[in-house]
């Protein structure tokens, strides 16, 4: 097993937009949650995209807003349903994204996502992918049915410096390539000496740090970036 890994953040670095927004469309449209819970994610969400809270409180009230309105749902049900909705996710995906974890998969380099997504769908995307580890968002459980409560929210920052520092001091790994997107994501940023900033020029780091903006045509520069950077500055 490698111990090189990249730490990439999930939502708006990887993929366009918040997991949560779609995947609870998804789920509303099959009556499994409220049309008015969806209203009340976009509501944060437009809080967020405005400025009025920070990444950290939207990652934790969507997150526990979803959980509520889960409570007494059949987990396997859920799972159920984010298998027919993984295509329609699927195609919310950067047009880097594919190539990025081809090219770190061929390098031997692990890749493990550390996110505020929710785990349901994430869990899709490893028929097509080969992560490491995945830490995303997971909602209790007890006998199969949903309690209501978050167990995991690796979406804030606090969570993802623990996690950065379990991969680092107890794992024993090497991280050589992070990525994200938002304030949230500086313990990621900063725990690799080459990081990817997406969508999001004002987020400055202390790394050597490419900035993209998500648009197609960007793959070449990627490539270009971690064949020189990955080569010799690591």
């Amino acid at each position: 097993m490698t111990n090189r890994i990249a730490v990439l953040d999930w939502d708006g670095t990887v993929r366009r937009d918040f997991t949560i927004r779609s995947w609870a469309r998804f789920l509303a449209a099959r009556a499994v949650i409220s049309e008015s819970t969806v209203s009340l994610i976009d509501g944060i969400l437009a809080q967020y995209g405005e400025g009025i809270i920070y990444h950290d409180a939207a990652a934790e009230l969507t997150a526990n807003l979803l959980a509520q309105r889960l409570r007494g749902c059949q987990q396997q049900t859920v799972l159920s349903l984010a298998e027919q909705y993984a295509d329609t996710d699927h195609q919310y995906l950067y047009p880097f994204a594919s190539p990025l974890f081809e090219y770190l998969t061929t390098h031997g380099i692990g890749i493990t996502i550390i996110s505020g997504a929710p785990s349901e769908v994430i869990a899709t995307y490893c028929t097509k992918f080969q992560f490491l580890h995945i830490f995303a968002l997971e909602f209790g459980t007890s006998e199969g049915l949903y309690t209501g409560n978050v167990e995991a929210n690796p979406g804030v920052a606090h969570i993802k410096k623990a996690l950065v520092n379990e991969l680092v001091h107890q794992r024993n790994l090497e991280i050589v390539l992070s990525a994200g997107n938002s304030w949230s994501d500086i313990p990621l940023l900063e725990a690799a000496p080459l990081s990817l900033v997406v969508d999001n020029p004002t987020l400055v780091t202390s790394t050597i740090t490419l900035h993209l903006s998500g648009k197609a045509g960007e793959v070449a520069m990627l490539t270009d970036f971690l064949g020189k950077e990955l080569q010799y500055g690591v």
